[in-house]
C-alpha cells in the first residue's frame, strides 16, 4: 500500500491550488478511509492550508500560500513523506484499522522529527 500512495500525477495547477490524482486511493478499503482531520501532517507541510481527499475519485485538492511554497516544493515534500512511510513500512503495517488513530499520531510524530519542511 505505502509504495503506491506517493505515485501520483498533477491533474490541474494554478498558483495556490493543486489537484493531484492518486489512483490507489480508490482501492483503499472503506474501514481504512480517513477523515479530513487525519491529514494534519500534510497541513503542517510549509505553506499548505487545506487538503481535501476523495476516496471516490482518487483526487487530492491542495490549497497553499504562494508566498510560502510552490507546486514543485509541495510535490517534493509529499514524495518525501511517502518515502518516510516506505522506510517505516514494517512499523506501520503492524497497525490494524481499529488502530488508525494511533498510526496517524505516530506518523505525525515521525514526520515532525525527520522532515525539516514540517512546521
Amino acid at each position: 500500500m505505502f509504495n503506491t500512495l506517493y505515485k501520483f500525477q498533477v491533474m490541474h495547477s494554478i498558483p495556490g491550488r493543486l489537484r493531484l490524482h492518486i489512483p490507489y486511493i480508490k482501492k483503499i478499503p472503506e474501514n481504512w478511509h480517513l477523515e479530513e482531520s487525519y491529514f494534519e501532517l500534510a497541513k503542517k507541510v510549509k505553506g499548505i492550508s487545506k487538503l481535501e481527499l476523495s476516496f471516490v475519485t482518487g483526487n487530492v485538492l491542495i490549497l497553499y500560500d504562494v508566498k510560502l511554497t510552490n507546486e514543485q516544493d509541495i510535490i517534493k515534500n509529499l514524495k518525501e513523506l511517502g518515502k518516510l512511510a516506505l522506510q517505516n513500512k514494517s512499523f506501520f503495517e503492524k497497525f490494524n484499522p481499529e488502530q488508525k488513530d494511533e498510526m496517524i499520531r505516530e506518523f505525525i510524530r515521525l514526520g515532525k522529527s525527520k522532515c525539516d519542511f514540517i512546521e
